[in-house]
C-alpha cells in the first residue's frame, strides 16, 4: 500500500466516536470494514490498567439485571442481530479495553494483526461473554475500531500536543505503560512526519 495513500485514507473520513468533543482519525483499513453498530461504542476509561489479553480484568457482574450463565454474560440481540441490553453495554467496553491493551504493534493496521492473535482475543472475549457464534465478524469489527480509536488518542491527547516538547513523548502515559518503547518511538515519529502533517492541512 502507498503510505501516502494509507495516511490520507486514516484522515479522510471524521465520523465517529466521540473523545471529549474531538472526532476518530480512521485507520488506513477503514474504508474495508462494515460500520460497527452503535450498540458497540468504545468507552475510554483513563484508569485502564494495561495487561495482556491473559490477565486483562474482567466485565463486572454485579448487576441482578443482566443474564448470567456459568458465570459468563450472556449477551442478547435483537431480530437484526445487534448486541442490545445492559450486557451488549459491558461487551463494549470490554472490547475497547482489548483494543487499547492487546494488541502490541500499534503501528500496524488492524487487518494485519495476526489470526492468531484475532483468534485468541475472540476465546479471551468467550471465557467471559456468551456471544452469538455468527457476531465473531461483528466483535471484530468493533475490536478494529477500538483499535483505531486508541491510536487516534494517542496521536491527539499524548503526542500532538507535545509535539515541541519531545522529552514529554520518551515514555508512553503510565495507563498505557504496556507499549515497548521501540513501538512506541516508531509511532510517534509517524505522527510528527511531514507526511502526516501535510496530509492533516489537506483535510
Amino acid at each position: 500500500m502507498d503510505k501516502g495513500k494509507g495516511l490520507a485514507d486514516e484522515l479522510s473520513n471524521e465520523e465517529s466516536i466521540d473523545y471529549s468533543g474531538n472526532k476518530e482519525v480512521p485507520d488506513e483499513d477503514n474504508s474495508r470494514d462494515e460500520e460497527v453498530p452503535d450498540e458497540f461504542p468504545n468507552s475510554e476509561d483513563e484508569n485502564d490498567v494495561p495487561k495482556s489479553s491473559s490477565t486483562v480484568r474482567g466485565p463486572t457482574k454485579n448487576s441482578g439485571r443482566m443474564r448470567m450463565s456459568g458465570g459468563k454474560l450472556v449477551v442478547r440481540y435483537n431480530g437484526l442481530g445487534v448486541p442490545v441490553g445492559p450486557e451488549a453495554t459491558e461487551l463494549a467496553s470490554f472490547i475497547g479495553l482489548l483494543g487499547r491493551t492487546s494488541i502490541p504493534d500499534i503501528n500496524q493496521e488492524w487487518r494485519k494483526v495476526t489470526p492468531d492473535l484475532k483468534s485468541r482475543l475472540w476465546e479471551f472475549i468467550k471465557e467471559h461473554f456468551i456471544v452469538h457464534p455468527n457476531s465473531k465478524k461483528q466483535v471484530f469489527q468493533a475490536l478494529g475500531s477500538a483499535f483505531r480509536n486508541f491510536k487516534y488518542l494517542l496521536t491527539t491527547k499524548y503526542i500532538l500536543p507535545h509535539k515541541h516538547n519531545r522529552k514529554r513523548l520518551k515514555r508512553p502515559p503510565f495507563q498505557y505503560s504496556h507499549i515497548p518503547q521501540n513501538v512506541l518511538d516508531k509511532f510517534v515519529n509517524s505522527r510528527l512526519s511531514t507526511e502526516f502533517e501535510r496530509i492533516r492541512r489537506q483535510q
